[in-house]
């Protein structure tokens, strides 16, 4: 049991300046997961929480709050602020992703501090922690070999996962271009959200290098509209819903590609070099010296033995996995068998295939296939055609109107083919032609249909209908040679 007599009052925190529009605190789920670990390591504890009402912070009416986000949690704090937290005294500080300005007027407390966040190895058997602290010598204390142990035995089994599947493939000649959420907040710097349209010359430059570039955008949101622009006007990049992990593993690619991705560093696991565009960003590239990496059980009995609570083993808590706390398997996911050759395209007006699909498409229904706001699908180039190949589809759109059109378009090799304005879905799909070029860089023809304003019918119909659609795509197939003008 716990020594009562020893436990402490503990002061839990995390970015204050993280605010959603309406003025709530978005990290408040995960401060309030903080509570257990917290136990696990000191003891029945007395909890506070560090607010940003506590703390005097509160959004303005009119001011975006991403906006104010971007600058506060990397510009000077106020005297007030600065005041507020010095206040504090000796309370025990344990934080989740904490902005350095607040964690440096923390330390100069000369109170014990800890900040946490998520290790950016997330293939492993569970979840792991980057820390830092004051006063706390976390690498005397932690033994951090087990983790690179459980990470290094996991890479190996990936490894083995895509060998059973027939994955194997150590040619290493491709690259893979990893997106991030658009509001990642490892993204984040003085001015805002980084993206790939500010790496666009630097993209071209690497695409050279290898024969294909595969872009997998993130499993949990669509890229934004400037990373979309970005590798859209790529000759040899290929979107692509494969898992990660399997291209990692399977030996396919020998660099990845990021702007501040947690891929970069799980990618070194692999073998597979990394190219950071952006490794001055929050979370960094490599990760910084002071965050040590550590296991959730390393922190218990260490810790609370550090804070004189020699009693606290932490074992319950430690029996829980992270993943299992947190309550998501997030980056995780099993390999499938590979997908055979893209089909042909059809002669005839055809429903798409199954295994045309390469990114963004929803279940078929009965009369067609919707796509998401971005969706690609592969097919075969004919052997025997040299030049332009016209093609036809029969499309719609959603827009949850009669006679309301919306704009859809059509990328391949790197460049727009056409945009097409394509009726509501009312059973009267429009015809499109299209002219595609040969691939540049292998037999592989990409379509990309990309719609700038997805709609989704819980929000104009409410209907219990959450998809977001893009497209119907009623067939595809071959078609007469446009007419020259």
């Amino acid at each position: 049991m716990y020594d009562d007599t020893i436990a402490k009052p503990v002061l839990l925190g995390g970015d204050p300046f993280r605010l959603s529009s309406n003025g709530l605190w978005e990290q408040r789920l995960n401060v309030e997961r903080l509570k257990v670990i917290t136990t696990g390591m000191l003891g029945p504890v007395d909890v506070e929480l560090l607010s940003p009402e506590r703390l005097g912070i509160a959004p303005p009416a009119g001011l975006d709050a991403v906006a104010r986000w971007a600058r506060q949690r990397e510009a000077p704090l106020s005297d007030e602020l600065e005041a507020t937290i010095a206040g504090l005294g000796d309370i025990v500080y344990v934080g989740f992703e904490t902005p350095d300005n607040v964690w440096q007027a923390l330390c100069a407390r000369g109170a014990p501090a800890l900040d946490l966040r998520l290790h950016p190895c997330r293939f492993g058997p569970d979840y792991y922690f980057l820390a830092r602290s004051n006063l706390i010598p976390l690498r005397d204390l932690v033994d951090q070999a087990p983790l690179q142990q459980e990470l290094a035995l996991e890479a190996a089994a990936l490894e083995f996962d895509a060998f059973r599947l027939g994955h194997e493939n150590r040619l290493r000649q491709d690259a893979l271009l990893t997106l991030q959420m658009p509001l990642d907040s490892a993204l984040l710097d003085a001015w805002g959200f980084a993206n790939l349209g500010e790496h666009v010359d630097e993209l071209t430059r690497l695409s050279r290098e290898y024969p294909v570039i595969w872009v997998r955008p993130h499993p949990h949101s669509p890229p934004g509209e400037a990373d979309r622009l970005a590798f859209l006007s790529l000759e040899n990049a290929r979107l692509t819903d494969r898992s990660a992990y399997e291209m990692l593993a399977s030996g396919q690619v020998s660099h990845v590609i990021a702007l501040s991705s947690s891929v970069l560093h799980e990618a070194t696991n692999f073998g597979v070099e990394s190219v950071a565009l952006r490794p001055d960003l929050s979370h960094g590239y490599p990760v910084r010296s002071e965050f040590t990496s550590v296991r959730m059980a390393d922190l218990f009995g260490p810790i609370a033995a550090w804070f004189g609570n020699t009693n606290a083993s932490g074992a319950g808590a430690a029996s829980r996995s992270l993943k299992a706390l947190l309550g998501m398997q997030w980056a995780t996911s099993a390999f499938l068998p590979p997908k055979a050759v893209p089909p042909q395209i059809p002669s005839e007006p055809s429903p798409v295939s199954i295994s045309a699909k390469a990114y963004g498409w929803h279940e078929p229904d009965a009369w067609g296939v919707w796509s998401t706001g971005l969706a690609a699908l592969d097919f075969s180039w004919p052997s025997d055609q040299v030049g332009p190949l016209t093609l036809e589809i029969s499309a719609a759109v959603y827009t949850g109107g009669r006679g309301v059109t919306d704009e859809v378009e059509i990328w391949s090799n790197g460049r727009r083919i056409t945009t097409a304005v394509l009726p509501t879905n009312r059973g009267d799909p429009a015809l499109v032609r299209f002219e595609v070029e040969k691939p540049k860089h292998g037999d592989c023809l990409q379509l990309v249909f990309y719609r700038r304003t997805p709609r989704r019918p819980c929000d104009i119909e409410g209907v219990p209908d959450f998809r977001e659609l893009g497209l119907m795509l009623f067939s595809i197939s071959r078609a007469p040679a446009l007419a020259s003008v």
